[in-house]
């Protein structure tokens, strides 16, 4: 197994011209928002969207960038001066710019993988499946704050982005865990291509396949139950 973590992590392509101009400009730095492809910013109701507009209203000295996938006429109240909204945001571009100061999340895999990567420190709204892991082992590492999707109201998102921004603790944490992940010989892509070509070069290396593939199905489980215990 070739560990290849992070490898739809690019180099950074060039904003648009408005989207450039508005981080650049960001003197305070700023947020980006995006719950991912599967749990739509739009579908989270009128009240849960409300607390957010109303958090982000509050932090006026920072710039909001939210993924929104509607129109913004279905918005239950006026967008704050403060807030870019968009249907679909270039993520990886936004997070390697060096005035990005946080990213609110769904805590998928890659997006932790990005954030990351990128050394953003992370508030996490797991929705399903492992995004709970993900945002839990940030957590623990201490490069996020994690709260619920189902139960929030505007002053929780306000407190946790205050304590990550206020506290150093959180950033300097993440540029350590992001040092971590980005000191590798070569790019995870550039391993996964190496790794692949490799493949198609041997054909015939069956010799180095681990015996466990002849297992059965149920001691295979009960190796995994018992390696995870």
């Amino acid at each position: 197994m070739i560990p290849v973590g992070g490898l739809q992590i690019l180099s950074p392509k060039p904003l648009a011209e408005d989207l450039q101009k508005i981080v650049d400009g960001a003197r305070n730095g700023f947020i980006l928002f995006s719950l991912g492809s599967n749990a739509r910013s739009d579908l989270l109701g009128p009240e849960r969207i409300r607390n957010i507009l109303t958090a982000m209203e509050r932090l006026p000295q920072y710039q909001f960038f939210w993924k929104f996938e509607s129109d913004q006429s279905k918005l239950p109240m006026a967008v704050p001066k403060n807030v870019f909204i968009r249907a679909w945001m270039p993520q990886n571009d936004l997070l390697a710019h060096p005035n990005i100061k946080l990213f609110i999340t769904h805590s998928g895999l890659l997006s932790t993988q990005e954030a990351i990567w990128h050394g953003v420190p992370v508030i996490g709204f797991p929705v399903f499946a492992d995004q709970f892991r993900n945002i839990n082992y940030c957590v623990n590492v201490g490069i996020a704050k994690r709260l619920s999707i189902h139960n929030f109201q505007a002053n929780e998102l306000v407190d946790a982005v205050k304590e990550i921004l206020e506290e150093p603790k959180y950033t300097k944490k993440m540029k350590q865990v992001s040092r971590l992940f980005r000191d590798q010989p070569e790019t995870p892509l550039e391993r996964a291509v190496w790794w692949c070509e490799w493949v198609l070069r041997n054909p015939e290396a069956d010799l180095l396949q681990s015996r466990a593939v002849h297992l059965n199905k149920k001691i295979k489980e009960g190796v995994i139950v018992k390696e995870n215990t």
